[in-house]
């Protein structure tokens, strides 16, 4: 019936779901018989791209600024730390664990040789994501708070990342922490982080095409969520000030992305048990 009346993204999403929960034959039957499009996550056609039955990976039209309903916070400032420290109490305080998306920016080369700053060269770090929930996300400028209020900034990390309720959910995410110890020359806590990488390679289908511990963040977005998450702005420059309203957004997709895939996850497996606790010292 669902292909009979052309809908083909509710068919995508359906075999996505036989997929995921590898009932590989089901799905492939349901290929044959309709003669439906080609799937990316049948093992035999694992990496193929989803782009034509796709719609755009975004987030309730954000643009890099407030509107009604979504909120980002520029954060650069001691006042801006400290609203921005109250605000994810008050969520964070409500009852059950809540999961935050993280994510980070680098400088514009911080793989260059020989490269120096005032953090600490290749480990250098400019902006944290962090979405809260898919109403709330802050932007930290950790150049400008780094050099201004580095003690309010280190109480802010502290508080959120090492919050009971609080599970920080990242793609890859080890590296940003450790970049971010060194860069802000402090050892850095996390009481529950969520490395979604981890989860989703060891769920994936067994003979996919490519290894999939080195399939990048938009591959799963569009794997587990049939949505396109645009990477033109990944290797912007993300030390200049301002940033534009593209770039912004981009780095609110980057951490609300982490965020829903915790979110279907957790509807579909024991997600917690993926839940470490880290610490991530200062490297010279």
């Amino acid at each position: 019936v669902i292909h009979y009346y052309g809908c083909e993204q509710l068919m995508a999403e359906f075999l996505r779901e036989l997929c995921f929960c590898k009932k590989f034959k089901v799905a492939s039957r349901i290929q044959k018989n309709l003669g439906v499009f080609p799937f990316p996550v049948l093992p035999a056609q694992a990496g193929r791209s989803l782009m034509p039955f796709c719609r755009q990976f975004d987030w309730k039209g954000i643009d890099g600024a407030n509107n009604d309903t979504c909120s980002v916070h520029w954060v650069d400032s001691r006042e801006g730390i400290s609203a921005a420290l109250k605000t994810a109490q008050d969520l964070l305080d409500c009852p059950g664990r809540k999961f935050i998306g993280v994510d980070a920016e680098f400088g514009a080369d911080p793989f260059a040789c020989g490269k120096t700053d005032s953090v600490g060269g290749n480990n250098y770090i400019s902006l944290i994501q962090l979405a809260l929930d898919e109403e709330i996300i802050f932007l930290l400028d950790i150049i400008k708070l780094k050099s201004e209020c580095k003690q309010d900034l280190l109480q802010f990390v502290s508080v959120i990342f090492g919050h009971s309720r609080a599970i920080s959910v990242s793609y890859g995410g080890d590296e940003d922490f450790r970049r971010l110890a060194s860069t802000l020359q402090s050892d850095i806590s996390v009481e529950n982080a969520l490395d979604i990488q981890l989860v989703l390679a060891a769920h994936a289908p067994n003979n996919m095409n490519g290894n999939p511990y080195s399939m990048g963040l938009a591959y799963w977005v569009e794997y587990c969520l049939g949505e396109i998450l645009d990477k033109e702005y990944q290797c912007s420059d993300w030390e200049k000030r301002p940033l534009s309203a593209e770039q912004k957004k981009y780095a609110c997709l980057d951490a609300v992305a982490p965020y829903r895939l915790a979110v279907f996850l957790e509807k579909r497996i024991e997600i917690r048990q993926w839940v470490k606790s880290n610490r991530y010292q200062v490297t010279s």
